[in-house]
């Protein structure tokens, strides 16, 4: 095998090094994945503050969670898109 051969078998070794690859990945996107996190969790809860939110309850309404929890299986129900 040629030094050249052998050298571009290194390049790519080192390249594929899976280790490195999931390190790398869990530091660059942690504070992303949180802040989603954060934002699927607050979408969860009801404000107290909000205006629509006012609005059903004084009419007697329920909030579309609490729809939703009382008209699904507890545990059935995937959010798709919950972001957004």
């Amino acid at each position: 095998m040629t030094n050249k051969a052998k050298n571009r078998i290194e390049q790519i070794t080192q390249h594929l090094d899976s280790k490195k690859d999931e390190a790398l990945e869990k530091s660059e996107w942690k504070d992303t994945i949180l802040e989603i996190k954060k934002r699927q969790y607050l979408n969860q809860i009801a404000d107290p503050d909000d205006r629509g939110y006012i609005r059903q309850k004084t009419t007697g309404k329920l909030w579309v969670r609490e729809r939703i929890d009382l008209f699904l299986d507890k545990g059935s129900f995937r959010e798709i898109g919950s972001i957004a």
